[in-house]
């Protein structure tokens, strides 16, 4: 066998390991999903009809322009660094456990614009 050539598990596809979480920064162990619940704005929704968070995800509209998004998914830090790139456009509901550390990160951001005496709409 050369240098350049590779052998491939018998069955082996690469979009079954990425879907399967390879690639994923878990913040947990025990790689258990999460149940995702978070209001969103039209453009969100918009988003994420287009580029779904997964398969199972579910988008129900509310009132006053908001979207509510159902998913399981799993806790990892791409998902957190995606919502925090979204934090104007989402408001986590739950879990808690992942609200908390967001509305922390947000009420920090929020008091160094005020000192600045900017505005931006921060959920």
């Amino acid at each position: 066998m050369g240098q350049n050539e590779i052998i491939m598990p018998f069955g082996f596809t690469l979009d079954d390991y990425i879907s399967q979480g390879e690639f994923d920064y878990l913040i947990i162990t025990s790689h258990q999903d999460i149940a995702l619940k978070i209001k969103i704005t039209r453009f969100m929704s918009t988003h994420l009809f287009e580029t779904s968070l997964n398969k199972n995800q579910h988008i129900t509209e509310l009132e006053n322009d908001m979207y509510l998004l159902v998913a399981n998914i799993k806790d990892t830090d791409q998902i957190r660094w995606w919502i925090r790139s979204f934090s104007t456009h989402i408001e986590v509901l739950e879990p808690l456990e992942l609200r908390a550390p967001i509305c922390t990160r947000s009420a920090g951001f929020r008091r160094n614009v005020s000192m600045n005496n900017n505005s931006y709409r921060i959920w």
